[in-house]
């Protein structure tokens, strides 16, 4: 009587667990269909990230090159433009500076000296003609025509005399002139040493800049790499615990499966395990049986 009893509640639970079996073939479906969606939206999620990390990698890394060749460029520059070019204009301008004053002093030293020898050739003439009697005539001066021509030579004479002493002043001033260049060319070198002190100075400074926004910018890149890591990581995280809680879920229905199949098994043998798994199927209730409630460690190993 209580075997047949206990077929009879068997029975039941394998009407319970038909019913619980298209129950939960519904909940799978819904659960692969949503599963679906959600594996979806993932893609698409990824591919947006994807994206958006790809753009900012490209971005960055093209503002690191456009530094770098900036860095070389003033670097090439720097290099090109160095101290011993600028004192190889400084003395080549110096040298073609005092050729032409030299030049200038030449041709000044020229006409002086011609001016001087036209003066001497016309003093002389003029003393020749006051003093000596050319053609054995004496010169009167008292004859108004002779006076007239002494007075414009005198004239004449004065006015070389005259323009002897400008040429001398010329001269003078030519050569303070020169000392002043020099000078100046003096002042103008210790100048331009110092504007390319300062001009250096400059671009050091500028070259530390652009360093440092080259650190920056590659510090900003490798903490977007480790984001998209991290990214990576937690993603892959959630996948494994949400497949985790699926094994686990899939393993109490397999429990509880092996154990109504090995009850129908050994109701059609007839062995003494069955005999052992009723005593110890008695104290389930039903209640645990039916809806597969919470089971001791145990009751589960036998």
């Amino acid at each position: 009587e209580y075997k047949v009893e206990f077929l009879n509640h068997i029975l039941d639970q394998e009407e319970t667990r038909r019913i619980q079996d298209a129950k939960r073939k519904e909940l799978d479906e819904k659960f692969s269909k949503k599963n679906e969606e959600y594996m979806k939206k993932l893609d698409k999620y990824k591919k947006k990230v994807s994206k958006t990390h790809r753009l900012k990698e490209t971005k960055l890394q093209k503002k690191l090159e456009d530094i770098n060749q900036r860095v070389e460029r003033l670097k090439e520059r720097n290099h090109s433009r160095t101290e011993t070019s600028n004192e190889e204009r400084l003395r080549q301008n110096k040298l073609k500076i005092e050729q032409q004053n030299k030049e200038k002093c030449e041709k000044l030293l020229q006409k002086l000296q011609k001016e001087e020898q036209n003066y001497e050739k016309m003093k002389h003439d003029l003393i020749l003609a006051t003093t000596e009697k050319p053609f054995g005539h004496k010169k009167d001066e008292t004859d108004p025509k002779e006076r007239i021509k002494l007075q414009r030579e005198r004239l004449y004479l004065q006015q070389k005399e005259d323009q002897l002493i400008k040429l001398h002043r010329n001269e003078e001033i030519l050569k303070q002139r020169q000392k002043a260049r020099q000078e100046a060319t003096e002042q103008l070198k210790i100048a331009n040493e110092e504007k390319n002190k300062r001009k250096e100075m400059v671009k050091q400074r500028y070259l530390k800049k652009l360093e440092q926004k080259r650190v920056q910018f590659s510090r900003k890149l490798k903490r977007e790499q480790k984001k998209a890591e991290e990214y990576e990581i937690q993603k892959r995280n959630l996948m494994e615990n949400k497949y985790t809680n699926q094994m686990i879920d899939q393993m109490k229905i397999h429990y509880y499966k092996e154990m109504y199949y090995t009850m129908k098994i050994n109701n059609k043998t007839g062995t003494k395990e069955f005999d052992k798994m009723t005593k110890n199927l008695v104290s389930i209730p039903k209640e645990d049986l039916e809806t597969g409630g919470s089971v001791s460690k145990d009751r589960v190993q036998k």
